[in-house]
């Protein structure tokens, strides 16, 4: 019995790098750097800050968008315990020499997106309660804003960033959550694709064993018995005698054309290791029936899906043979390249060529087919076609069936 493998594949780390998470750090390191930087040219004078304060600003933010890419890259897995200690003291460590260095205060809304990167860290429900320590240590010395007589919008804005920046990171890990169980339930339905074709493979296997032992082992049978009649018969009657043998012989023939049909059907669900031999073969098949290919084949496609490959196999016979019964051509193209995420199909004829715009009223059912086939595995199909200049078929089959 075939050994069913499952089809594993790991979660595409792209998936994960279209998390919000990092495009708002990133934004929001950079508006506010510039932000502190504007404020401090207005308010203040460039010389009015010494050149260690500004290496401890610039330097600052850079260690945050260090670590942001560096976090990026092993996104969505979670740091170790001590590992988020360590990252969150760096983080407050450089707020505190970025705060103590620019004068305006607004840096102190970095504690708001410390709380931020805190929330894929550890459960939010868990940083909440460090949101209001962090509020209460801040604005314990301020009145209430009904309370004040000069009321300042810069207190109302920093409560206003705490709060926010936790609201965005309980959405983005919500979001993220919810992307990375659809990824998940994307590749089981490529392990249960891959097994549905093993298990019809396997059943295949199955039918063409029961059809030997009822139509070819029955023949042979039979042709044992004819062959024993024809022994028994010879010295009594000649004619039956023959007659038996060439009963044997007819058998003999069936069981031949039975075998032949058997090893087609076994070639027809060959692995996908075999798809350049497959396709050598079409070609090799269109060129016995007259018509001249250039045929080049380029890259490893191993590691595509087996449906993907069979697909392939199947388009390929498919618009050759249209291009032998309808195009009138004398010459066909044939170009192929396998890359790392997707295969290139260049198909080219000179023959009488169409209008793509009307292929059912013309009857082009088999381009409609290869369409319907490249649907099924997330492909695209592009016609060119001109009368009595030819037509050109561009396909396009992705690694990644729901990519």
């Amino acid at each position: 019995m075939e050994n069913l493998r499952p089809h594993r594949q790991k979660l595409k780390s792209r998936y994960f790098e279209q998390s919000l998470r990092f495009p708002i750090s990133l934004f929001y390191l950079l508006v506010l750097m510039i932000v502190i930087v504007q404020n401090i040219f207005s308010n203040y004078g460039f010389s009015s800050i010494s050149l260690i304060q500004w290496i401890f600003i610039g330097s600052g933010f850079l260690t945050f968008i260090i670590l942001e890419i560096i976090e990026w890259v092993v996104y969505p897995k979670r740091p170790y315990f001590l590992l988020t200690i360590l990252l969150t003291g760096i983080r407050i460590i450089v707020f505190y020499f970025i705060y103590i260095s620019e004068p305006t205060g607004i840096g102190s809304s970095i504690i708001g997106y410390i709380l931020y990167t805190l929330c894929f860290y550890i459960n939010p429900l868990i940083v909440l309660p460090l949101l209001l320590v962090v509020l209460y240590a801040f604005y314990q010395d301020i009145h209430l804003i009904w309370q004040r007589s000069d009321f300042q919008i810069g207190y109302l804005y920093e409560l206003f960033s705490f709060v926010m920046f936790y609201l965005i990171a309980v959405v983005i890990r919500l979001d993220d959550r919810t992307r990375r169980q659809n990824q998940s339930m994307v590749n089981q339905l490529e392990h249960y694709a891959t097994n549905s074709i093993s298990l019809g493979k396997q059943e295949e296997r199955n039918r063409i064993s029961r059809d030997l032992h009822d139509s070819l082992g029955h023949q042979l049978v039979a042709v044992n018995i004819q062959l024993q009649k024809a022994v028994a018969y010879r010295a009594i009657n000649a004619d039956e005698s023959y007659e038996s043998i060439n009963k044997a012989q007819q058998a003999t023939n069936d069981a031949i054309k039975e075998l032949r049909q058997t090893i087609k059907d076994l070639r027809e669900y060959e692995s996908q290791t075999n798809l350049e031999e497959d396709l050598n073969k079409i070609v090799q098949n269109v060129r016995e029936n007259g018509l001249e290919v250039d045929y080049d084949f380029t890259g490893n496609p191993s590691a595509y899906p087996e449906f993907t490959l069979l697909t392939l196999k199947q388009i390929i016979q498919e618009a050759l043979t249209n291009i032998e019964k309808h195009a009138n051509a004398s010459l066909a193209s044939l170009k192929i390249s396998v890359s790392r995420k997707k295969i290139i199909v260049k198909i080219e004829d000179n023959g009488i060529g169409f209008n793509p715009k009307k292929l059912k009223k013309e009857g082009h059912y088999g381009l409609l087919g290869v369409e319907e086939r490249l649907n099924v595995v997330g492909g695209r199909m592009k016609i060119q076609s001109k009368s009595n200049v030819g037509t050109k078929l561009m396909i396009e089959l992705p690694k990644d069936i729901y990519g």
